[in-house]
């Protein structure tokens, strides 16, 4: 298996442009994968720069209705002819981010947040198909999982984030979201986008479903809030490090919303089986 981060949050690679999203390419023995898009075109121009031809992409995965992992799904239709485009049904609904500074005991007024929502004109396209079983199998090799409960060490930066009808807001459940389950013989790689629903439900879920726990896992942890610039509370991340240790053959490349220094204070603690994986980094799977 194949792995390039073709965009996020940071980027020290001449040539390359980062920005606040997510996407990450994967080869593997019968696919050519995109998992997300990112918020712009830059994840097609990083590819390109990196000598990779999305136009060869035959499966996008959209992990979840927020704009900075689907905001480069029109720049793409338009460019490969031929990737079909699973979404779960419910990233079309609107999504908010909080502006306030503080945030209050009460729901945000709209004019008080960022509309995150996906461009929902494209729920209709005809390479879009709509995701609505919590395993949902699209062949051997792929696998994606959804509805996943936060029943417990949900990070609590995803408490500013909401869904609504264009009118009035509710916390978001993330029902939206959906991980990726890769197969290769008898191992596993899960990736992630953000993890709102927390990465520990996530494994549990993964662990009582496939009867295992994942070689390898990719993608975003949201453990810090960007537009605070703050960390998940110190206690909950000793819980949730705790947690993910206890899965000790598995490796972890995390990035964009777990935050560099989240992933600072990971790495003291988890030292080699976590690394970062930053704009045009690869993951090596040693498969």
């Amino acid at each position: 298996m194949y792995i390039r981060n073709l965009v996020e949050n940071t980027c020290i690679r001449y040539g390359l442009q980062g920005e606040h999203g997510l996407s990450f390419y994967i080869e593997t023995a019968g696919h050519t994968v995109l998992f997300d898009t990112g918020a712009s075109e830059k994840f097609w121009e990083n590819a390109r720069r990196m000598g990779i031809r999305l136009e060869n992409v035959d499966t996008v995965i959209l992990s979840h209705g927020h704009n900075d992992h689907g905001g480069g799904l029109a720049f793409f239709l338009e460019r490969n002819t031929k990737a079909k485009v699973y979404v779960h049904k419910n990233a079309f609904r609107k999504h908010y981010s909080d502006l306030r500074k503080e945030s209050g005991a009460t729901l945000p007024g709209i004019s008080e947040c960022a509309d995150i929502s996906l461009d929902a004109s494209l729920m209709d396209h005809e390479r879009v198909i709509l995701v609505d079983k919590p395993m949902y199998a699209i062949d051997n090799e792929l696998m994606l999982i959804s509805g996943i409960i936060p029943l417990r060490l949900q990070p609590d930066t995803c408490r500013r984030l909401y869904e609504g009808d264009g009118r009035e807001l509710n916390y978001d459940t993330f029902t939206h979201e959906q991980h990726l389950i890769i197969t290769e013989g008898s191992r596993h790689a899960l990736f992630c986008g953000c993890s709102h629903a927390g990465i520990v439900n996530i494994l549990e879920n993964f662990r009582e479903n496939i009867g295992t726990a994942p070689d390898l896992v990719v993608g975003g942890f949201h453990l810090s809030n960007p537009r605070m610039g703050t960390m998940a509370d110190g206690r909950l991340m000793e819980k949730i490090v705790a947690e993910l240790m206890r899965y000790e053959d598995c490796r972890y490349y995390t990035c964009h919303c777990t935050g560099k220094q989240a992933y600072e204070w990971l790495r003291a603690r988890m030292g080699d089986q976590i690394q970062y994986v930053g704009t045009g980094d690869s993951v090596t799977t040693g498969w």
